[in-house]
């Protein structure tokens, strides 16, 4: 990692509390002593710079440098296997994107939504998990949807974006496009892809079909193509 990120009930005064987790990669990972300059930062708010102290805390010596800036980019992600899930969000945390919807399709197993793996601290750690590489402090927004018709025209059609995409093997192979709006929503499926019926119910509520090659891409494949060409 390479910032240090604290929550509210961490904060001791002008201190940060290192939970077990962090004390072992502050100890064992960094080779960090007491003493040496750490970077930190409050999730949710600034970064700056703090102490390790002897007795697995951090003395804040500054917390205002502002996070990095968010890009264009919001993801509707067709929920894939829930470990799987967890290397997405890391990645998509890691890369900037702001808003991320999680959408059942035909092809997601029933399944996958019963799974502990996606209770709400074991994805919260993987946002941070990507944040923290990242140098980043503020956490996306991740909401959940379970009824993919009504999420498509009750929730899709209001996003103020730009630029409406699908992911659909008879879209056009322009990822320029992601690169010409100044903000952008791309719908990702299965690896198998959105149905036929599932893709032109987006094209029917204002998204434009696009396609990411001749290659059938894995979930964290098409994740990182769509991420790279929105930087």
């Amino acid at each position: 990692m390479n910032v240090l990120l604290f929550a509210d009930n961490q904060r001791a005064g002008e201190r940060f509390l290192l939970s077990p987790a962090q004390t072992k990669h502050v100890r064992a990972v960094l080779k960090a002593q007491s003493g040496d300059r750490l970077r930190i930062g409050a999730i949710n708010g600034f970064l700056g710079h703090g102490l390790l102290v002897d007795d697995d805390s951090v003395e804040i010596e500054d917390l205002s440098t502002p996070p990095p800036e968010k890009i264009n980019l919001d993801i509707i992600l067709a929920l894939p296997r829930p470990k799987n899930l967890r290397r997405c969000l890391r990645a998509l945390s890691n890369y900037g994107v702001q808003n991320i919807h999680i959408v059942h399709s035909y092809r997601v197993e029933k399944a996958y939504w019963q799974s502990p793996l996606l209770a709400a601290p074991v994805l919260q750690q993987a946002l941070l998990d990507g944040l923290e590489i990242a140098g980043d402090s503020i956490l996306p927004n991740l909401q959940f949807h379970r009824y993919f018709k009504p999420f498509v025209e009750d929730v899709a059609t209001k996003f103020q974006h730009e630029c409406k995409l699908v992911t659909a093997k008879d879209g056009t192979n322009d990822q320029q496009k992601l690169r010409a709006s100044a903000s952008t929503i791309v719908a990702i499926g299965p690896e198998g892809g959105f149905l036929p019926y599932e893709a032109e119910l987006f094209q029917a509520n204002g998204f434009e079909s696009i396609n990411l090659g001749v290659r059938i891409l894995s979930v964290e494949n098409a994740l990182s193509a769509v991420c790279a060409f929105a930087l």
